[in-house]
């Protein structure tokens, strides 16, 4: 995870079950060739969930 930090595109941080992409989550799905799922949510800070399963 810390070589990908280095890339001003995407930031990331992890935890023992799942990594956070703060930016850059389009092109990480797009590089293990996984769709990308938007989920809406009614929160003012993080109005969509971005997410796809590797």
């Amino acid at each position: 995870m810390i070589r990908l930090n280095q890339y001003e595109q995407i930031s990331i941080c992890g935890n023992d079950r799942s990594v956070h992409v703060y930016e850059g989550i389009g092109a990480l799905a797009v590089a293990a060739g996984q769709t990308l799922t938007i989920n809406q949510h009614n929160y003012q800070d993080y109005p969509l969930e971005l997410s796809f399963i590797h």
